[in-house]
């Protein structure tokens, strides 16, 4: 098992390495960069303290999409590992085009830009993609052959006999979904902070497949712990790059599909318990996100003075590094959390 896991580490490492370095003079040769986009001319604090890295590329993650997706869907032979890649492709596949679409249409017009930011374009973005992720629900569901789960003693069906509460189910699982991976997606806004965060979350699965290695056992001979060991390879190269100061950022190609992955994992392992706490902070920075945005529609007001809340540190002057580092090691703590909390629910302590 072990074997397995570092042999499919170097796989990831040495199959993203060999393009990384194209990806990003590709990048900067589109001039996919950034430049303030998200926010408009209103937002004067995001634009003070994102000013150095304008004209840094974005997109850097098609690396870890592509390469990933690829290798899971070719080189892992079971199912399980296919349907992983294609939803993983598919969310990828929706970032990817969601950005590219922004850069080379909405942005060429300062109406459009604007428009594009308003609240009630963003709500019609988030149904949008509540319809893409009802199909990865069903993908997932299809795949993971689990009927139910448990979170701390409470029983959670997956799937019934009955058309309509299958329906309501499916719903509520593409909800879920869709709620990780805005919250991976929303942290992905510091040097180096996401990209570190999914290694350590990565790790703690790791730990968690050393604690209950049948739960991680999958059609037979194969082990979730290959498919997280690919991901951690491909991570580690292009957290390389966006040390900071970074050469290239993630964008939501790399970080949108990552929720909805931790979720599915632990749905299959059923360790949703370590997967509240994995996701604790990637969801508090989300949180931060929408009171905002509901409290600035509703009541003409903020609640910060920016928001989400990594960059609330970033305006009250921590350096990027702290920034990260900081989140890194809290983020050690709630895995760590997390583990321990799981080994409780199961018994072990």
């Amino acid at each position: 098992m072990v074997k397995s896991f570092v042999i499919s580490f170097f796989i990831g490492l040495i199959a993203s390495a060999l393009w990384v370095v194209p990806l990003i003079n590709l990048l900067y040769k589109l001039r996919f960069y950034f430049d303030n986009p998200q926010v408009g001319d209103w937002n004067i604090i995001f634009k003070k303290i994102t000013k150095a890295k304008i004209g840094t590329p974005t997109l850097g993650g098609i690396l870890i999409w592509l390469t990933t997706s690829i290798i899971w869907g070719f080189y892992f032979d079971n199912p399980f590992a296919r349907a992983s890649a294609f939803v993983f492709f598919l969310i990828g596949l929706y970032g990817f085009l969601e950005e590219a679409f922004t850069k080379y249409v909405i942005h060429r017009s300062k109406k459009l830009r604007k428009l594009y930011e308003s609240f009630n374009i963003r709500m019609i973005k988030l149904f949008i993609m509540f319809l893409l992720f009802i199909i990865v629900a069903r993908v997932a569901i299809g795949f993971l052959g689990v009927s139910h789960t448990y979170f701390f003693g409470l029983k959670i069906p997956l799937t019934s006999a009955n058309p309509i509460f299958a329906f309501i189910l499916l719903l509520g699982l593409a909800f879920v979904l869709l709620t990780s991976s805005y919250a991976t997606e929303m942290i992905d806004g510091v040097d180096g902070l996401a990209a570190g965060l999914y290694i350590i979350t990565l790790l703690g699965y790791t730990l968690l497949n050393f604690a209950f290695p049948t739960d991680f056992l999958l059609y037979k001979q194969h082990y979730l712990l290959e498919l997280i060991g690919v991901l951690i390879g491909t991570l580690i190269v292009y957290l390389y790059f966006n040390i900071p100061p970074a050469r290239v950022f993630m964008g939501s190609p790399g970080a949108l599909p990552m929720g909805a992955l931790f979720l599915i994992f632990s749905i299959y392992t059923d360790t949703l318990e370590a997967f509240f706490f994995f996701m604790l902070i990637y969801l508090i920075d989300l949180a931060t996100s929408a009171i905002q945005l509901f409290s600035m529609k509703l009541r003409k007001k903020r609640v910060f003075p920016i928001a989400p809340i990594h960059h609330y540190f970033q305006y009250k002057g921590w350096p990027d590094a702290k920034v990260t580092m900081r989140a890194w090691l809290l983020q050690a703590v709630m895995v760590m959390l997390g583990i321990l909390v799981q080994l409780f629910v199961r018994g072990v302590l």
